[in-house]
């Protein structure tokens, strides 16, 4: 019968520990959360400032035009300019101008 009335004290005990827990749990959630909206609030009062202090240069910005201007910048670059070619390796450059090996001679054959 003692052991009856331990095990019955305990689960009260046991569930309120629980409880307290979760309790903390939430408080904890509930911080979280109020940091992250002011976080939020912060970067949208931020890019505000920001849009208002640059609207000249947002207004006329085209990001597919200057996309489009900076590929052809260094399409131009790369042509003019051997040592820029984009995508050559370093082998590729350095062979450049070189007579072809007796092995690659016979690999082409």
């Amino acid at each position: 019968a003692a052991l009856e009335s331990k095990k019955r004290q305990a689960n009260p005990r046991r569930a309120r520990e629980m409880l307290r827990q979760i309790q903390l749990d939430v408080e904890d959630a509930a911080r979280d959360l109020r940091r992250a909206q002011k976080e939020e609030e912060f970067a949208r009062l931020r890019l505000e400032i920001l849009q208002d202090k640059h609207w000249a240069v947002l207004s006329v910005y085209d990001a597919d035009k200057a996309t489009q201007f900076v590929d052809e910048t260094l399409s131009g670059f790369s042509q003019q300019e051997p040592a820029a070619r984009i995508g050559e390796t370093i082998d590729e450059g350095a062979n450049a101008g070189q007579k072809p090996s007796k092995a690659s001679k016979e690999k082409d054959n």
